[in-house]
């Protein structure tokens, strides 16, 4: 296995490089939405001919240097994340921050000579921060200080100010976007990357609602098992487990004595077909989060026809797609879904509209597309097209 020093010292091949730069990952450490879509992206990438390095903070047993399914992820110290050197001999032609940090400030510092993207996909007020601030263990509380230190500044507005393109994954951050960083561009809208089959699949033949998330306290998962046990005649399903031992021991214990929730635990989305089977055979997606951007986990269930319980109605997915919340009234937002099947009429328009805008295929093009123009515009001629139309793990789910 190479180490870091190794892998840079290499030459480049033939192919155009596109650097993902992100704070999470899938498959190494703390697993979140945007980590989940930067592989799917990286995945698109590597599959329509482009050289993929992935940088990425270095998580607890992970390696300087990982190869996985044809790109490359780098594992960086804290020192390496904010060091321009390390970008600059990471020699991309495209840097993509998948949301904005200090990495993206040493991207831009490090190759100023290459096309730098920027997708802001959760931006965050000072508002916003007393949230995660205050739904979280004491743990997370500090860490979430650090985390805003390092998330935002003079520094993270300077590179979205010089970026050559300023990103949004959800349409009501447009307007919050141009107040908090007031960009240079034109913002552009880079819609996530789900595989989406084209007719919903079977249901459960009873009443069925999920949950799929981390179970940090900000999600409020205890507020899930509550509704399991006010809405006996729902079986509800529970994905996910929480970085805390102690606060997953907590939920545990409240969630025992409820004989209609079924905790699975952490399902990898990438390599375990049980993953999709929850949103497959669910009724009803239910997000109990006091604060989201845009969830992935609402293209998710979406996709798969699921009605949306939510407390949080990003770009008014769950007052069209099912019921929201707002006062926090689960219990009769899932009996109101349930009764006379009205989850089925709001889950099914969910998945053609999430089939218009996100799935793979026009969602990839987006990507390759915005690619293209900004290589063509510096050193690269030529249009890289979309070879497949999707990934092979995408069109073996979708066929299945």
């Amino acid at each position: 296995m190479d180490s870091l020093q190794t892998f840079l010292d290499k030459p480049r091949s033939g192919k155009p490089r596109i650097c993902l730069v992100t704070s999470i990952f899938h498959g190494f450490g703390k697993i979140g939405g945007f980590g989940t879509m930067a592989k799917s992206l990286a995945m698109v990438l590597v599959d329509n001919g482009y050289d993929v390095v992935v940088a990425v903070p270095r998580r607890a047993g992970q390696a300087e240097v990982t190869e996985v399914r044809g790109f490359t992820v780098l594992g960086l110290t804290m020192a390496q994340m904010v060091n321009p050197r390390i970008y600059a001999r990471i020699d991309a032609d495209l840097y993509h921050s998948q949301s904005p940090n200090l990495m993206s400030v040493a991207a831009k510092l490090g190759k100023r000579d290459a096309r730098h993207v920027i997708t802001c996909r959760d931006p965050r007020t000072l508002g916003d921060w007393v949230i995660e601030i205050r739904d979280a263990t004491w743990r997370r509380k500090i860490r979430n200080v650090a985390l805003m230190m390092f998330e935002e500044g003079p520094l993270v507005t300077w590179a979205i100010r010089r970026a050559d393109c300023v990103a949004y994954a959800a349409r009501f951050l447009q307007e919050k976007i141009t107040r908090m960083y007031r960009p240079r561009v034109p913002l552009t809208f880079l819609p996530n990357i789900e595989g989406i089959p084209e007719e919903i699949p079977q249901k459960a033949d009873t009443p069925t609602a999920c949950f799929v998330g981390r179970f940090d306290r900000r999600k409020r998962p205890e507020l899930y098992i509550d509704l399991a046990r006010k809405v006996p005649e729902v079986t509800f399903l529970m994905v996910g487990c929480a970085e805390d031992a102690a606060w997953q021991r907590t939920l545990e214990e409240m969630a025992e004595p409820v004989e209609n929730l079924k905790l699975l635990g952490y399902i990898d989305k990438f390599d375990d077909d049980e993953f999709y089977d929850v949103y497959d055979s669910s009724w009803v997606f239910v997000n109990t989060a006091s604060r989201e951007a845009h969830p992935l986990t609402f293209f998710e269930a979406s996709g798969r026809g699921c009605a949306i319980l939510s407390y949080v109605n990003p770009d008014d997915f769950a007052s069209e797609f099912g019921y929201w919340a707002e006062n926090e009234d689960f219990a009769s937002g899932m009996r109101e879904l349930i009764a006379n099947d009205a989850w089925r009429e709001r889950g099914a328009r969910a998945h053609e509209y999430v089939r218009e805008h996100y799935r793979y295929d026009v969602a990839a093009r987006t990507h390759l597309d915005l690619y293209s123009k900004l290589l063509d515009q510096a050193t690269q001629r030529g249009h890289v097209e979309l070879k497949s139309g999707e990934s092979s793990e995408v069109r073996e789910r979708n066929e299945s």
